[in-house]
């Protein structure tokens, strides 16, 4: 910190549910003091937020958010021919949810995000380019 001028993400000197952190103390305390106290840190669950999704492979659409996964629901509302089989896997350690499917040829996708808490819904096209599939979807096909 320069002269008193807050830097990086929380410049603002607004707090950001995303990127700043909240500590606690169930004391009272009084400042100034030269104590020195222990506080529980915390990172608030952010709102939910959904991203606008991205081909990132012949066989997978990347879902970014903000939130928690187990409150909305991704579903294809694009009539899926019976041999294209998929499913929806979070990326560990990632706020991304992976669409990994059986690759076919199509324009466009279009999906359906509903958030289970507040009713919100939102859709998406994703359009498809010509571009490799993802190895990892030889090790899924086991799977679906």
């Amino acid at each position: 910190m320069a002269r008193g001028k807050p830097e990086g993400k929380a410049a603002s000197g607004v707090f950001d549910q995303n990127a700043d952190k909240i500590a606690f103390i169930k004391d009272t305390i009084n400042l100034p003091t030269d104590s020195t106290y222990l506080l529980s840190l915390f990172k608030e669950i952010p709102n939910y937020s959904i991203q606008v999704p991205s081909f990132a492979a012949r066989n997978k659409i990347i879902f970014g958010y903000y939130g928690l996964a187990t409150d909305f629901k991704i579903e294809p509302l694009t009539k899926l021919p019976d041999s294209v089989n998929y499913r929806l896997l979070r990326e560990k350690g990632k706020d991304t949810l992976n669409f990994w499917f059986t690759p076919y040829e199509v324009d466009s996708l279009n999906f359906i995000v509903k958030h289970i808490p507040t009713q919100k819904i939102d859709t998406f096209t994703v359009k498809t380019r010509k571009i490799k599939a993802d190895s990892l979807m030889s090790y899924l096909q086991y799977f679906l």
